[in-house]
């Protein structure tokens, strides 16, 4: 298949793009950054193109004679910043994106990466049937790109695929995120400071999510919101207590953050249902957390 990749050198983009090679597509990837050129690309079926996505005339051109069967969409600007500029940029720089792409008649279906935090849930299992009001900015931006998306592609006879991914970890992610920052605290032989140690979240290692896109672009599926998680939410003092393990072997320093926490109850424990997920691809997360949390700290070492 033929298919475009925005954020293709991205943290997910990677692992996307390589599981992807290896199935035989080929690949038209976008890029904002210069680091597209300096990746080593020994694969024929794989081209990169440094752009924005408000691309010129050229740009569009290269993509409209590659004549893309599917789009994979994974680009969103400068997160963590959820303001109300960098998320209304975000929006109209990806409408007028669609806007150009679903012109193609090429185009047979559409994949989006969508996020847990559409859901606004403190608490409990995440459905892909819940209603999902707009409580921040980034939610509205992602809430009416998917609305527009689901107009265009109706239209256009576009199959839309929404695949709301949970808290993806592994090698290559933001050195800001807890993992790395719990990994770089114990290197440098020092406490981690958790204010929120009680605080479980759906955590899922990169490849397993690769692995759901690829299968989410193969499979033959109906338009709709997918999620893409474990099933099951993890403590943060409970990740620390893993890669503790792993450092040292054993669990202790766990109990001496435990000691400072300024929050000591819970105030988020959330998880994706992922049984409509599972049914429509066969698809389980195969990758156990000790086994992630081992490759991400090889990475970073």
């Amino acid at each position: 298949m033929r298919v475009v990749i925005t954020g293709g050198s991205g943290f997910l983009g990677k692992p996307v793009i390589n599981i992807l090679l290896r199935k035989g597509h080929s690949i038209i990837a976008l890029s904002r950054t210069a680091e597209a050129y300096n990746l080593v690309n020994t694969e024929k079926s794989l081209e990169w193109i440094n752009t924005s996505l408000e691309m010129d005339e050229t740009c569009f051109q290269q993509i409209k004679d590659f004549k893309p069967e599917a789009i994979v969409h994974l680009a969103w600007e400068k997160i963590p910043d959820f303001s109300f500029e960098t998320c209304l940029h975000n929006l109209n720089s990806q409408v007028t994106f669609f806007k150009h792409i679903c012109q193609l008649s090429s185009i047979k279906k559409i994949i989006v990466a969508g996020s847990c935090f559409e859901y606004n849930q403190s608490f409990g299992e995440c459905l892909e049937s819940d209603i999902c009001t707009s409580t921040n900015y980034f939610n509205w931006a992602k809430n009416t790109l998917r609305d527009f998306l689901q107009f265009e592609c109706f239209q256009k006879k576009i199959n839309l695929i929404w695949a709301r991914i949970f808290y993806v970890y592994g090698p290559g992610q933001k050195s800001g995120s807890i993992m790395p920052v719990i990994i770089k605290n114990l290197q440098d032989g020092k406490l981690p400071d958790l204010r929120k140690p009680f605080n479980a979240n759906d955590f899922v290692y990169v490849d397993d999510v690769a692995e759901g896109f690829s299968q989410l672009l193969e499979k033959e599926i109906e338009s709709g919101i997918y999620n893409l998680g474990s099933g099951k939410s993890t403590s943060v003092v409970d990740v620390l207590r893993m890669i503790d393990k792993q450092f040292n072997n054993i669990e202790t320093i766990a109990d001496q953050v435990l000691t400072n926490a300024n929050q000591p109850f819970k105030e988020m424990d959330a998880w994706a249902n992922i049984e409509k997920t599972s049914n429509s691809l066969d698809w389980q997360p195969s990758v156990k957390m000790e086994e992630g949390i081992r490759k991400l700290i090889n990475s970073i070492a």
